[in-house]
């Protein structure tokens, strides 16, 4: 799987994809262990990720930025706090 998306966006688009989701992680307060993300969490930021790399955004931070924006917009509701961004926790 990893071979078709070196591919696709190269080492340093992987790279930085893959930075960009830890970031993400963090952003909704996950600590290192990913087995604590819900599968739905990781497939939309994911999706966003390798959306946005797929327009042509190879910078981490440019990515974790948009990507955290698109989950910002798609949860206008109030979401449960434990999925809540941390900006959003305090309010």
């Amino acid at each position: 799987m990893l071979g078709k998306f070196l591919y696709v966006f190269g080492p340093e688009g992987v790279r930085a994809s893959v930075l960009a989701y830890d970031s993400v992680l963090r952003a909704l307060g996950y600590g290192p262990s990913r087995e604590a993300v819900p599968d739905n969490v990781r497939r939309t930021i994911t999706s966003s990720i390798l959306t946005l790399a797929d327009s042509g955004v190879r910078d981490p931070e440019r990515l974790t930025r948009r990507a955290l924006a698109r989950l910002r917009k798609a949860n206008r509701r109030r979401v449960p706090a434990r999925f809540a961004l941390k900006s959003q926790r305090s309010a």
